[in-house]
């Protein structure tokens, strides 16, 4: 055979995804700038690009990562962590021309412009609430080292969640600044080329930022806090791989001579000798004296998938689960296999089996796209007085959200912005200011519409139309029901309240945070909904009743009550079923499968309980007892065995809690 070609060279474009660290250089953390900088969280980057000529590219980039530091000494003790988002673009030099052709490997240094938004967080409190106090002992407390009751302080340990937003605290009196910024990215590294097309990008970029809000910290900081005016830097150092679309195309012209061939035995050859030519046989390679069909394919009389020669169970029943060898498999040995797969605890797999299941149906039922919904946000301070608190519990349909460590209410819930506005104007007559919002699945953002346009046509209606008018502002006089299940100084975990629907928090200017649950048209349902919370063991739980913006009793509802009708107090004393309240040793907590080790340990400590988290982890839990000392004391055995970390949490009906709640519970 005889081959002549041109080639063509065809410029296409190159794309590149890769991970990295990202390292951060500024105020805080400044003891730290000489650490490495592959220790940092990780981040990933996309890159689009093209060859201007051999030796110069041209990119288009986006990056996301965030940017982590925490001072472990004092005097600061700062933290932060910001998400970054950035795009920008970027030429690169890579020394071709200094270079042999062809060589596998390629320096280059590189440079760009770019554009990105950060949102700083830092970690003040932990889990329960509890503001960090850093001592000169080294420890983390609860209260002041120079507090006159330091002697009642007990240690604490920061959760390393980033809860507070740093603009929004507002520690130096900074104002709102900007989140976002511009960069100057200089980066080098070495490229490798693993195929024609494919290459593999070590590097290192220094970003330059024009900003120095990314961790809170500039020389206008108050006292210890304060900083310098050097703008905040940040380095990218990463790994890439990148496929270049770049081809060559090939004209060719060929000319083939065949001599000596003969077509005829190519044709009727069969190699596996079982009477089908290798030209129709779709199954190659059948063994010697194998009975074959028109296909050359083994029969396979039950249909089970495995050919006669090698089935040990000839007649199996028709849509039957066979193994390799074509025998049945049982129920029992389906279901075996399973728990031996989803956990080696031959002891409560089952129970396991059905949780995990459950959850994630649960967790992608609750994943899925809902319709966007206008609500009227009310225009006042998430501490209520209690006039406010009787007019909004008297609105059937407002709801509690917490944004932003805020609790925001809002009413209504409308798929037309018109109906959103109507019932703002309607709100306005019963004395409750608001603003229209867009509630997107649970974010509260501000509708793009021209909602004072519209809200200034239904006014300008109303005034000629009296009908419209009345109807906007005539206040409802239903009675409204409620179940309260309680009132306390010192909020609870939202896992306290766990499968309690309809749940509405209103935090009041007496200091009292009431818990309320449900909204019924009849004491009926009313009644109903309080045994089922009874059940739940909240024994506090009490029956109020709402009109026209105020609390009425029972009575003037036109309830029939039976006994003295207290419904009208203003705060019910808050109980729990105290047999519900429990104390329990955490001995683990994994997402994936438990070490082969640790399986070991829990079954020579016994009394395990897995309780699976929404998050995917599940809690490993050991014992059960009505008491904390008691529980402390369970929780040396676990130390004993191999469970140093080990922990005491609270339980209540069946909800993970912290000890110190739980206590609190039992007080109450």
């Amino acid at each position: 055979m005889e081959t002549t070609a041109e080639t063509e060279t065809l410029i296409k474009p190159r794309i590149e995804v890769g991970i990295g660290r990202l390292a951060f250089y500024g105020d805080v953390g400044a003891s730290h700038r000489y650490s490495s900088p592959l220790l940092g969280p990780v981040g990933a980057h996309f890159r689009l690009g093209t060859p201007l000529n051999e030796y110069l590219d041209f990119d288009a980039f986006a990056l996301y990562g965030r940017l982590i530091m925490n001072e472990t000494a004092g005097p600061r003790h700062l933290n932060f962590s910001s998400r970054i988002t950035m795009m920008g673009a970027s030429l690169s030099y890579n020394f071709s021309h200094l270079l042999k052709p062809g060589s596998p490997v390629a320096p280059y240094v590189s440079v760009g412009i770019a554009g990105f938004e950060f949102l700083s967080k830092t970690d003040l409190h932990d889990s329960d609430g509890n503001r960090y106090h850093y001592w000169s002992d080294g420890t983390i407390r609860n209260l002041p080292e120079s507090a006159p009751n330091a002697n009642e302080a007990f240690e604490i340990q920061r959760n390393y969640i980033y809860e507070t937003d740093i603009r929004k605290l507002d520690a130096d009196g900074l104002g709102p600044y900007p989140e976002r910024s511009w960069a100057i990215p200089v980066g080098a590294g070495v490229t490798l080329n693993l195929t024609d097309q494919v290459r593999l990008r070590v590097g290192t970029e220094m970003h330059f930022t024009f900003t120095n809000y990314i961790d809170g910290i500039t020389e206008q900081s108050i006292g210890v806090r304060q900083g310098n005016s050097r703008n905040d830097r940040f380095m990218y150092t990463t790994a890439a791989l990148s496929y270049d679309f770049a081809v060559k195309r090939e004209k060719k012209k060929i000319r083939e001579h065949y001599k000596g061939v003969d077509f005829l035995a190519l044709e009727l050859e069969d190699e596996d000798g079982d009477g089908v030519p290798d030209f129709k046989d779709e199954c190659p390679g059948t063994p010697e004296g194998v009975k074959v069909d028109s296909r050359g394919c083994p029969i396979d009389s039950d249909g089970d998938g495995v050919p006669d020669y090698r089935d040990l169970e000839p007649d199996t029943p028709r849509g039957a689960f066979v193994d390799e060898h074509g025998v049945t498999i049982s129920d029992e040995t389906f279901a075996m296999r399973y728990y031996f797969w989803i956990d080696s605890l031959q002891e409560y797999n089952k129970l396991l089996s059905r949780v995990e299941t459950e959850s994630r149906a649960a967790t992608q039922k609750t994943k899925r796209p809902q319709k966007s919904l206008y609500r009227v946000k009310a225009d006042s301070d998430s501490e209520l007085s209690n006039e406010m608190i009787e007019r909004f519990l008297s609105i059937p349909d407002v709801i509690t959200r917490e944004v932003d460590e805020e609790t925001v209410y809002l009413f209504g819930s409308y798929e037309e912005l018109y109906k959103a506005v109507e019932r703002k104007i309607s709100l306005e007559a019963d004395g409750i200011n608001g603003l229209v919002v867009v509630d997107e699945d649970g974010n509260i953002l501000s509708p793009d519409e021209d909602v004072a346009s519209i809200e200034a046509d239904l006014r300008r209606i109303s005034k000629v139309d009296e009908t419209f008018e009345e109807e906007l502002a005539a206040p409802t006089l239903d009675v409204v029901y409620r179940v309260q299940i309680g009132a306390f100084a010192n909020p609870l975990s939202k896992d306290v309240f766990t499968g309690v629907p309809e749940l509405l928090v209103l935090k009041g200017q007496d200091g009292l945070t009431r818990y309320v649950s449900g909204s019924f048209t009849n004491i009926r349902n009313a009644a109903d909904h309080k045994v089922e919370l009874l059940l739940q063991g909240f024994e506090g739980a009490f029956i109020t009743a709402y009109r026209g913006g105020k609390r009425i009793s029972l009575n003037e509802a036109g309830a029939v009550v039976s006994g003295q009708d207290d419904s009208t107090r203003e705060v019910a004393s808050p109980a729990f079923d105290s047999k519900r309240i429990l104390f329990k040793i955490q001995v683990g907590a994994y997402r994936d499968e438990v070490p082969t080790s640790v399986l070991d340990q829990f079954i020579d400590l016994g009394d395990i309980k897995p309780i699976r988290g929404p998050d995917g982890t599940t809690r490993y839990l050991y014992g059960s007892f009505s008491s904390y000392d008691a529980a402390q004391a369970a929780r040396s055995k676990a130390v004993a065995i191999g469970f140093p970390d080990a922990f005491v949490v609270g339980e209540f009906s069946g909800q993970v809690i912290s000890a110190q709640e739980a206590i609190r519970m039992l007080e109450d």
